[in-house]
C-alpha cells in the first residue's frame, strides 16, 4: 500500500495538481523482506495473534532496550558486593520485568484494535507469555554468571528456579489483569500468595540454599493446582 501510495502521488499529473510533497517510507525491517513473510497467510489463530505480538514489539523495541538495558545493569552491579544483595537484584528484576510486561499487555488490549474487536483473550495470553519469556532470555546471561559464583556446582537449579519464578509470577498478574476484563475467569489468591512467596525464596535462599527444595515443591502444587483448575472448568 504505502509502495502504490508513493507511485500514485508522485506521478508528475497528480504532483503538478495537488502540489503535495510525498516521501517515500522507509525500507522495512528484514524480517518482512523474507519469503516466509510473502508466503499465503495461514489463518491460523495462534498464528494471527503471534504476528500481532511480533508487530507490537517491533514498535516498542526502544523502550524494551532500555529497560531490560536497566534491568541488566541493575543484576550487574547490585549483585557484585554481596551474596545477598545478589538474591534483592534477581526478585526485583523479576518484579519489574513482569510488571513491564504486564503493563505491556494491558496497554495492547486497552487501545487500538484490539480494543473493539472480540478477540480470544486467553490465547492472546498464552502467544503473548511466549514472547515474553524470549524477550527476557537474556537477563539469564548476568543471573547465570553471579549464580556460579555464589551456588557454585547448585547454580543451575537456582537459574532454572528462577526461570519458573519469572514465569509464575508473570502469569499470575496476566491472570489477574484478565479477571478484570472477564469476572467469569477462574482467578484464586493462592496463585498470587505462591507467586510471592517464591520471590523471597530466591532472596533468602542464597544464604540458605535448601529453601530452593522448598521452592521446586510450591511450584509442583502451583502445576498441580492448575491442571485441577483446568480439569474443573472443562
Amino acid at each position: 500500500i504505502a509502495s502504490t501510495d508513493f507511485l500514485i502521488w508522485n506521478m508528475a499529473l497528480v504532483s503538478q495538481a495537488t502540489k503535495i510533497k510525498f516521501k517515500k517510507d522507509k525500507q522495512p525491517a528484514l524480517l518482512y523482506r523474507l519469503k516466509g513473510w510473502k508466503e499465503q497467510y495461514p489463518y491460523d489463530l495462534e498464528f494471527a495473534y503471534n504476528r500481532l505480538w511480533y508487530v507490537y514489539f517491533e514498535k516498542h523495541v526502544g523502550l524494551l532496550l532500555q529497560i531490560i538495558g536497566a534491568i541488566l545493569l541493575l543484576v550487574s552491579v547490585i549483585s557484585y558486593f554481596r551474596d545477598f544483595y545478589f538474591g534483592i537484584a534477581v526478585t526485583v528484576a523479576i518484579y519489574i520485568q513482569s510488571t513491564f510486561l504486564m503493563s505491556l499487555f494491558r496497554d495492547r488490549l486497552t487501545f487500538d484494535i484490539l480494543n473493539v474487536l472480540p478477540w480470544n483473550v486467553y490465547k492472546l495470553r498464552e502467544t503473548f507469555i511466549n514472547w515474553a519469556i524470549l524477550i527476557s532470555l537474556v537477563l539469564l546471561i548476568p543471573i547465570g554468571l553471579h549464580a556460579k559464583t555464589y551456588f557454585e556446582i547448585y547454580f543451575i537449579f537456582f537459574l532454572v528456579f528462577s526461570m519458573f519464578t519469572f514465569y509464575i509470577f508473570l502469569r499470575t498478574k496476566l491472570n489477574k489483569q484478565v479477571k478484570l476484563w472477564d469476572d467469569s475467569h477462574n482467578y484464586s489468591e493462592i496463585e498470587d500468595v505462591i507467586s510471592y512467596i517464591l520471590l523471597l525464596i530466591i532472596i533468602f535462599s542464597v544464604k540458605y540454599v535448601w529453601l530452593i527444595i522448598v521452592g521446586y515443591g510450591l511450584i509442583v502444587v502451583y502445576f498441580v493446582y492448575q491442571l485441577q483448575k483446568v480439569k474443573a472448568f472443562n
